[in-house]
């Protein structure tokens, strides 16, 4: 459990915005402080635990500022991972009331309660937000589109395709591809008539096996850890036709949040700097990591069965429910492709 007091929190905040950096660790737009940094983040929050008491002041914040009733006494414990994946299992995306349980228990489960298992040299585990990290563009979007939106913006789409190779340029399409992968019929993210749709539980932060031992020995003796690192991607659990989870995927934020400023700092998917931190060497846009969420253990390799590196590109759009009673469905709310001027219904 983090010492640090709302005072504390208070004195971190201000540092970080006299910094110019945000808790994501990405430099501020502001030339004149972005190059001056008193503190690191590491520094500032140098464990789980300090990372998790600090979301806990920010969210207390938040909820002052626009007067949120308390919705959890402050003596009930946390939700436990073993919960979070239990409601998960059971959700029914098409019920607001199951929806709305599964949005409260990530917000409230303490981070890293979820271990992602492994892959590679690093274990992996979940950092839930008091926002979303995944968010569509404005421009990528159908505003007189009149179906009902999910409340929460934590039930999205992605549309995944191709990027244009030397033979597309000149006017020839390679035989077997699909410019819209995401409209493949495939369980495990929808299928032709819903699309890829997912909710996102938040992000993923990484530490290398090396220094798991050394954590535990450096926390009995109450002495500073070493610090689990954003792995810039978010962890997702593809929503299937009949309103149930499915398997969980791993998305790369290359439109990260700027805490601090607001908005948001935009990443071009060809760099090399983005979706490469997962210990391969390898760049990923979207990876699926197992194909149900309770296989995601503590020390367990993933089973990475489906993945879209850097020959692919990623769109978030939003989700919308389409039809009534047992018709009703959540899918992508369009599909845009970048060759085309129109959009698409799907």
């Amino acid at each position: 459990m983090s010492s640090l007091t709302d005072a504390d929190c208070e004195r971190i905040s201000a540092e970080l915005m006299a910094s110019g950096m945000s808790k994501a660790g990405y430099p501020s737009s502001n030339d004149d402080t972005s190059h001056h940094q008193p503190r690191d983040i590491e520094q500032l929050l140098p464990d789980l635990a300090s990372i998790d008491r600090d979301r806990e002041w920010r969210l207390k914040q938040m909820e002052q500022e626009v007067e949120e009733p308390e919705r959890i006494r402050q003596n009930q414990p946390r939700p436990t991972a073993a919960e979070l994946i239990k409601a998960i299992q059971e959700i029914d995306f098409l019920n607001g009331e199951s929806r709305e349980k599964v949005y409260y228990i990530r917000r409230w489960i303490e981070n890293g309660a979820l271990k992602l298992g492994m892959h590679c040299d690093y274990h992996f585990c979940l950092v839930p937000d008091g926002y979303d990290q995944l968010m569509y563009e404005d421009e990528d979007v159908d505003w007189d589109d009149q179906r009902e939106w999910p409340e929460f913006t934590n039930i999205l789409g992605i549309n995944i395709w191709k990027t244009a190779s030397d033979a597309e340029t000149a006017g020839v399409q390679p035989k077997g591809i699909e410019l819209d992968q995401s409209g493949l019929t495939n369980e495990s993210r929808g299928n032709d008539a819903t699309g890829f749709v997912f909710m996102q539980l938040g992000r993923v932060f990484q530490l290398q096996d090396c220094h798991v031992e050394s954590n535990k020995q450096r926390a009995e003796r109450n002495e500073r850890q070493i610090y689990w690192s954003d792995s810039g991607f978010v962890l997702v659990v593809a929503i299937e036709e009949n309103g149930r989870a499915g398997a969980p995927w791993l998305v790369c934020n290359f439109n990260p949040e700027n805490e601090i400023e607001g908005g948001r700092i935009k990443l071009p998917q060809s760099s090399r700097d983005c979706g490469d931190t997962l210990g391969d060497g390898v760049q990923y846009k979207a990876l699926k990591i197992a194909d149900d969420i309770e296989e995601l253990k503590q020390g367990k390799a993933w089973d990475v069965t489906m993945k879209f590196g850097s020959e692919s590109d990623i769109q978030i759009v939003p989700a919308v429910f389409d039809g009534k009673g047992k018709e009703k469905r959540l899918l992508r709310h369009k599909v845009r492709k970048e060759e085309l001027t129109e959009w698409v219904e799907v």
